[in-house]
């Protein structure tokens, strides 16, 4: 495919690394401690990158990143960060890009800052509850 995009004058991006959505995991990623994930990923971002470096006009390192946190939750909150720029190191003439818009990334973060607050809201009722049952025990035990 490679050659006969060159061949023709076709430009190739190099379309995803990644996927962050746990349902596209291969099978035998899920039971993967998180130092086997990590070598796992090493030896998949060296051999892909390796392999198409030079070759591609781009790179989409993780898909539906904004949506899910499967190496995040699994390898820690930089996960994602980590390999874009292994990516850029590993082929640095190329450019790396993320397969979502702006639209969709301040979409994104306007839900998160909902839920954040929503949170917020419902941690605080919990605590009010929990204080009324608290002081409702102390005067039962006053009495």
């Amino acid at each position: 495919m490679v050659e006969f995009s060159q061949k023709h004058g076709i430009s190739i991006r190099g379309h995803k690394i990644f996927w962050d959505d746990p349902i596209y995991q291969p099978y035998w990623v899920h039971s993967l401690s998180p130092d086997e994930l990590g070598k796992a990923a090493a030896k998949r971002i060296n051999s892909v990158v390796s392999k198409y470096r030079r070759k591609v006009i781009g790179w989409d390192v993780m898909n539906e990143n904004m949506h899910f946190n499967f190496f995040e939750d699994k390898l820690g909150k930089t996960a994602s960060a980590d390999y874009y720029k292994i990516t850029q190191q590993l082929d640095p003439q190329t450019t790396i890009a993320s397969d979502f818009t702006e639209h969709e990334v301040a979409l994104h973060r306007e839900i998160q800052a909902k839920s954040a607050r929503e949170s917020a809201k419902m941690a605080e009722r919990e605590s009010a509850k929990m204080a009324e049952r608290e002081s409702a025990k102390m005067a039962e035990r006053e009495s």
